[in-house]
């Protein structure tokens, strides 16, 4: 099935925007550094330029529009024509119960500008049976609109 780019866009910050043109130093543990990778969103249409990473979600809600049940999950590839075009995009997987709009990361690597519209079919959900996968109960449950990382927990090295 089909998934659709909803109506906005949050680019990746260009590390010479930075200031004093130092290259940010994310920590996948500090949400300060990593809220700093990202600009504010912006509405689509907009033309990606060449080489910029951006995040985008689906207009479908999963859970409500595609259901993900117990002991089926999904596995989101980019579709053909996107990839054509010059996107790439990594392969995704939606866990068995995950309910939301899912948000992707996309890079244009043409050398080129491309256009984003609102609606665009960008993405290509394949349902996958799965054996004594655990219905989704993280931290991006319930997520609606784009939502750039969370933080990762720190390790407990005592437990």
């Amino acid at each position: 099935m089909d998934l659709h780019v909803t109506d906005k866009i949050i680019l990746e910050r260009d590390s010479h925007e930075w200031p004093n043109m130092k290259p940010l130093i994310v920590d996948p543990y500090d949400q300060a550094s990593i809220d700093a990778m990202f600009l504010p969103s912006v509405s689509l249409p907009f033309a990606l330029p060449s080489l910029t990473r951006a995040l985008l979600c689906t207009r479908e809600f999963i859970g409500r529009d595609v259901i993900l049940e117990s002991g089926v999950g999904g596995q989101v590839e980019l579709r053909s024509t996107m990839a054509r075009l010059g996107f790439s995009a990594p392969p995704t997987w939606a866990d068995p119960g995950f309910e939301g709009q899912l948000t992707f990361e996309v890079s244009n690597v043409s050398k080129h500008s491309i256009v984003i519209h609102p609606g665009m079919a960008m993405w290509s959900l394949i349902r996958v049976p799965t054996i004594g996968e655990p219905m989704y109960k993280g931290r991006y449950q319930g997520q609606t609109g784009i939502q750039t990382p969370k933080a990762l927990a720190p390790e407990n090295p005592q437990a």
